[in-house]
Formats: C-alpha cells, sequence, structure tokens
C-alpha cells in the first residue's frame, strides 16, 4: 500500500489542486488503497483532512507518535474556553475578525488569532522584556506546542505537550531537540540535532525501508528534506504543472534517486533538454486531473463566454490581448470575456482596457464619473440603443443631457453595452468551479499552461487556444496554438463564429475525454506502484 505525504502547510485555496492530494482523491475515488503519512507538525489537521475530503482516510503523522495523541477527531476549543493568567483577568478584550486584542493602558498584552471567529488557533502572550510567548492549539482540543520568541522574533525555545499537557520534549535556541525524562523510554536517543532527525526516526520504527512513498515538491522544505531523503522501495515525487526549471533543475540534482511524476509529457521532453544527461533521470508522465463526460451548455447560451488565463503578460502583450480582444466584444453583443489573473495583473489590464476605451471610443473614464453617468442615463433599463434614444428624447430636459451629442449618446450606449461583457476576476475566483460548463472557449496565456484549466475545458467540451505547448490541445482538432496575441483577433472567431469547428473541437475533447479519464490514469499509476495498489 503506498503511503502518500501530504503538504498540509499549504492554504486551503491551494491545497485542493496540490499534486499529491489531487493524487489521493484520484486513488480514494477508484478505491486504490493508500495511507496518509503527516511529517510536519499540523495544528489544524481536521480542517485540512475536511477541506481535502481526506477525513475517511487511514493517517498516521509522526507529530502525533511523539506526542501521544492518540484521538484521530476532537473539538477544537474556543476563546470562551480560555482562562487568562491571572495577571491578565479583567481586561477587556476587543473583538476583531477572527482576532482578540486584550490591552493594558496602550499596550497589547496579549493576541488571540481564532478561525471561524471562535475557534482558538495562537495566543501571543507579550512579555515587558520583549520576548513572546505562544501557544498553538491543536483543533481536536488541546495545546500542541509553545514557542518563544525574543524582541528580533527569533525563535529561542519550544516545547511539545500530549493532549493532558505534559511535557514531552523542548528544542532550544540551535533547534536542538531533548526529550523529558518520563518519556525518554519512548525515544532511541537523550537528545537530536533537530526536529527532522526525530521524525525520520520515528517513521523508519513505523515502516522500514521498503515502502512505495508519494510525495510532492513544494510546500514546507522540511518536509521535502526529510521526504525525498527516507530509504524506500520507490520514492516518487510529483511535480505541479507551474513549478520553474530552474528550481526543479537544482532539486534533481541534489536528490538523484527519486523517480520524479511529470504532470504532462510536454513537461518531461521540455526538462529532459536542461539536463546534460537524461538517460538516469527516473521519471514518469502522468496527467492528474481525471475528465469526465460533463458537456457544457455554452452551446445552449446566446451568450458567447470567452475565458481567458493569463499570467505574467507584459506590457505590450497586455495592450496586443486589449486590442485583439475588445473589438471582438465590440461588433458581437453576445461576446462576453472573462479573465483570470492575478490581483496585480487585473489591475494593469483593468487600465489597458481604460486606455483602449479613450482612444477607440473617444471616452476617458477619469474624466467622467461612469457609475453616476450610467444611472442618471438609465443605460441598464434598455435592450436595444434605438429605445433607449426615443427614451432619452422623451426625457430630455427632465435628464440635462442637452451637453451631449447624438454621437456622444451613442458613444455612451456602446460603452455601457462593452463594460457590461467584460469581467476581470483574481486568481481563485469561484467563476471557475461553478460555471465553466458556460464558457464557449478557453484560452490560456501563460508560459505553462494550466493542466486543471485544459482538463475542464475538455471535460465540458470546449476548445482551447493556449500560448505555451500542451498535451491537451491537438493543432486545429480541439484547439489551437496562440504563437502571438496579436493572432488571438483571428483564433477567436474561428471557434465562437464557426460551429463546424466548434462541433469538430467537440468530438475531438469526447476523445481525449476517454484519453484522461480517471481509469485511464489509475492504469498508468498502477503500472508505476505495481501490486501495491490492491
Amino acid at each position: 500500500m503506498p503511503l502518500v505525504i501530504p503538504n498540509f502547510e499549504q492554504n486551503d485555496r491551494h491545497l485542493a489542486t496540490a499534486p499529491e492530494i489531487v493524487t489521493a482523491n484520484l486513488f480514494q475515488a477508484q478505491g486504490i488503497s493508500f495511507q496518509l503519512v503527516l511529517l510536519e507538525p499540523c495544528t489544524d489537521l481536521l480542517h485540512k483532512l475536511a477541506a481535502t475530503k481526506l477525513q475517511n482516510q487511514s493517517l498516521w503523522s509522526a507529530l502525533d507518535e511523539i506526542q501521544n495523541v492518540e484521538m484521530a477527531d476532537g473539538i477544537s476549543r474556543t476563546f470562551y474556553d480560555l482562562d487568562l493568567p491571572t495577571g491578565l483577568r479583567g481586561l477587556e478584550p476587543i473583538f476583531l475578525d477572527n482576532e482578540v486584542i486584550v490591552y493594558r493602558e496602550t499596550k497589547i498584552v496579549a493576541r488571540v488569532k481564532l478561525r471561524n471567529q471562535i475557534e482558538l488557533v495562537q495566543i501571543s502572550y507579550f512579555q515587558g522584556d520583549g520576548t513572546v510567548q505562544e501557544d498553538h492549539y491543536d483543533d481536536r482540543g488541546f495545546i500542541s506546542f509553545t514557542s518563544w520568541r525574543n524582541a528580533t522574533h527569533e525563535v529561542i525555545r519550544k516545547r511539545w505537550y500530549t493532549p493532558r499537557g505534559h511535557i514531552v520534549m523542548e528544542a532550544d535556541r540551535s533547534g536542538k531537540i531533548t526529550p523529558q525524562p518520563e518519556f525518554q523510554a519512548q525515544f532511541r536517543a537523550p537528545n537530536y540535532r533537530s526536529l527532522a532527525f526525530l521524525i525520520r526516526e520515528k517513521y523508519l520504527e513505523k515502516f522500514g525501508e521498503h515502502q512505495t512513498i508519494i510525495s510532492a515538491l513544494g510546500g514546507s522544505r522540511r518536509q521535502n528534506q526529510i521526504a525525498f531523503n527516507l530509504p524506500a522501495a520507490k520514492n516518487l515525487v510529483l511535480l505541479d504543472d507551474q513549478v520553474v526549471s530552474d528550481d526543479l533543475l537544482n532539486v534533481v540534482q541534489t536528490f538523484p534517486r527519486l523517480h520524479w511524476i511529470f504532470p504532462s509529457q510536454t513537461m518531461a521532453r521540455s526538462f529532459a533538454k536542461q539536463l546534460q544527461s537524461a538517460d538516469d533521470l527516473q521519471q514518469t508522465s502522468i496527467e492528474p486531473f481525471p475528465a469526465s463526460f460533463d458537456l457544457g451548455i455554452s452551446n445552449e447560451l446566446e451568450a458567447k463566454v470567452i475565458y481567458a488565463r493569463i499570467s505574467k503578460l507584459t506590457a505590450t502583450e497586455r495592450t496586443q490581448f486589449v486590442t485583439a480582444l475588445l473589438p471582438l466584444l465590440l461588433e458581437d453583443k453576445h461576446k462576453v470575456l472573462v479573465v483570470e489573473a492575478s490581483m496585480n495583473d487585473t489591475q494593469l489590464l483593468r487600465q489597458e482596457v481604460d486606455d483602449w476605451i479613450a482612444s477607440s471610443l473617444h471616452i476617458d473614464l477619469t474624466k467622467i464619473n461612469y457609475e453616476k453617468m450610467v444611472q442618471k442615463l438609465s443605460l441598464k433599463s434598455f435592450e436595444t440603443e434605438e429605445q433607449w434614444l426615443d427614451f432619452l428624447d422623451d426625457q430630455v430636459d427632465q435628464l440635462g443631457v442637452q451637453e451631449f451629442s447624438k454621437a456622444q449618446l451613442r458613444q455612451f450606449y456602446q460603452l455601457n453595452q462593452l463594460l457590461m461583457r467584460i469581467h476581470l476576476l483574481d486568481e481563485g475566483n469561484q467563476y471557475l468551479l461553478t460555471d465553466f460548463s458556460r464558457i464557449r472557449l478557453y484560452i490560456d496565456l501563460g508560459e505553462l499552461p494550466s493542466l486543471r484549466h485544459g482538463i475542464l475545458a475538455i471535460t465540458v467540451g470546449v476548445p482551447q487556444i493556449v500560448q505555451g505547448e500542451s498535451d491537451l490541445v491537438l493543432e486545429q482538432e480541439n484547439g489551437l496554438r496562440c504563437h502571438s496575441i496579436k493572432d488571438l483577433h483571428e483564433q477567436i472567431p474561428y471557434f465562437t463564429d464557426n460551429l463546424f469547428n466548434w462541433n469538430h473541437a467537440l468530438v475531438e475533447n469526447v476523445k481525449l475525454e476517454e484519453k484522461y479519464s480517471a481509469a485511464s490514469l489509475i492504469k498508468q499509476w498502477e503500472q508505476v506502484i505495481g501490486n501495491e495498489s490492491s
């Protein structure tokens, strides 16, 4: 039975698409036996398991073994369970969003970090000498460990407890671990150079040296170091589809005995070219995200939603993107643009849109109160421009629009209709998860196309236009390769305005759905892990 090592240090938003979590979910859905193994402290274990839908899986935790934690479940302690030290009692706490601050006069003497506005996560006690004591609460209902920091925020001491509050071990400023005398019998050595050495000891006691291990590059660096150095029959390391090649090259050279699981053949070929000798590289390519037959409804909708994922475009590329897309939206009132990007890219793109409007529609949004203008002119109340202009003719005096020519009014109407069909979303917006079935075309302008998005496009049956090379896109079959962003002006109508091309892409996507189905991915995994999947 393979051991899957999750990187639970990641936040919940990224955790759901972490390679090892996606693989664990695939195994779970397809009935492949495996065990979760935690090699790092995790005080929000129950929340992480729930967020990843792995709460029913067999799990072993190195820190639970060390701290004599036998409970698999529990209830988080709340702020109202907290018994403040004598010197802080009677002080009035100030409640903020997931935080409580306790002041003595004008100085903060305690800060409480909460989850869901009530569950205890961490309490920091601020001492008069500048040191800070931090109690970290496990979401199963006990204090897991305490750390002390000096005035420069350096950890100078650490202490771990059993669920009953007994001290199991301590660490000094250097990280050296010393077990308490009453617990020495469960440790092989009187002390350890670091927590990593102790975790390795506990892992080998439990599992030995002949397991198949599945972990992922990323997250906790200490966990990577522990997992990558464990002796194993097979030590498999999953790679994210957005991993930086230079970072990967350094790790591969440091750990030459590992077996790397690339998320695509394209990525494996590209990386092999960087190695002086790829012959010794143990590697397999397995797409992480399974496709399913769940066709979307975009062909039944009047709106032609174009979903674009952009990443780190240059200023010139942003201009080309806007120049290619906005005229298409202006010409076809049914086209809708949804852009997913980082918060910074979204802001830059929004400015680019404003600049295009100023130069093409001759409306400077920096000089008018657009929202007030929309409300004043009742722009959102009419389906056609003619209906709206007739309304203005009847209400010209009441509305006070004599200052505008008919040509200017037409431009305002065009602008309103355009802006209503442009949606710039920050990464992680839930639109991707809830409404991907409504899109007519998917565009990926990342140097490394997102495999998750690409599989979603295949699942709902829509064509893709990608800038980077992708296993999931067959040229002029289910998509196109975009070699220059300027070409989007011609490539987009190839699918959105030509039903034959769109239907052809749909047929090809159905074929690819079988190739990347969960059952197909499991067959590839069984070739790697052998009879351990049973």
